[in-house]
């Protein structure tokens, strides 16, 4: 489902439409009762409308908030503390649930979930991993496009895509920072588009610099990119 968010919010901001709309609302509502990830498509939507005050992102960035309403209403469940209570007793039933122990344990428990991801991530012979393939070949090019995500400019003037990543980006580190104890990489799944991005990134500037070299960059990079429709004025960079 936070694909399909994904893909809905890219087309609301290629095509604004009520459709859309109604497709984005029940898409984060969905994910808001199956997954905890809401904050990831909800906040790339928020940074699109700060950056270039886009008010059709702003109402997808309100609505995306108050879609996620309902669930919380459904499923109570326990409170916040107790979660992290529970998380930080080892996932089991905590016998104090306060916010001063919360607190006390929630930086060790940081320190130590963010350790054990780089440690899996890094690993030669995963235990949890039936086919036992190390996962170093995979993690060097996720953390280098996001790197690249991160660092690089787009090169279309207004371009809405890599302010929407980036801004999802931020709501994945909200979620690790709010479930700091080790999932076996369950939140750290929603990395993979967000290094996809950097990594086509990348492709294009290797390409523009082959195509550079072989003379024919400067009447490639004379002709602009065509606008995306309904992109607002605000949006354009001078």
């Amino acid at each position: 489902m936070l694909t399909v968010a994904f893909l809905i919010a890219i087309r609301a901001m290629d095509s604004w439409s009520r459709g859309w709309l109604v497709a984005w609302i029940a898409a984060i509502l969905v994910l808001s009762v199956t997954r905890e990830l809401t904050p990831i498509p909800v906040l790339g939507a928020a940074a699109v409308a700060i950056v270039y005050r886009w008010r059709e992102l702003a109402i997808l960035a309100i609505t995306g908030v108050l879609a996620t309403l309902p669930a919380q209403f459904l499923f109570q469940g326990k409170s916040l503390n107790w979660g992290f209570a529970y998380a930080f007793s080892g996932n089991r039933i905590p016998t104090d649930t306060s916010w001063g122990f919360v607190i006390d344990h929630y930086w060790s428990a940081l320190e130590t979930g963010t350790r054990q991801s780089v440690d899996y991530l890094f690993a030669a012979n995963p235990v949890y991993l039936e086919s036992a393939w190390p996962l170093w070949p995979f993690t060097i090019p996720l953390f280098i496009g996001l790197i690249v995500m991160l660092a690089a400019s787009s090169a279309t003037p207004g371009d809405p895509y890599l302010p929407f990543i980036r801004g999802a980006f931020l709501g994945e580190v909200l979620i690790l920072l709010i479930a700091p104890t080790f999932q076996d990489l369950r939140y750290e799944y929603p990395l993979l588009p967000m290094s996809a991005v950097g990594i086509a990134l990348a492709v294009g500037l290797i390409r523009g610099w082959i195509s550079g070299a072989g003379g024919d960059s400067g009447s490639a990079r004379s002709v602009p990119s065509p606008p995306l429709r309904r992109r607002p004025d605000s949006a354009a960079v001078p």
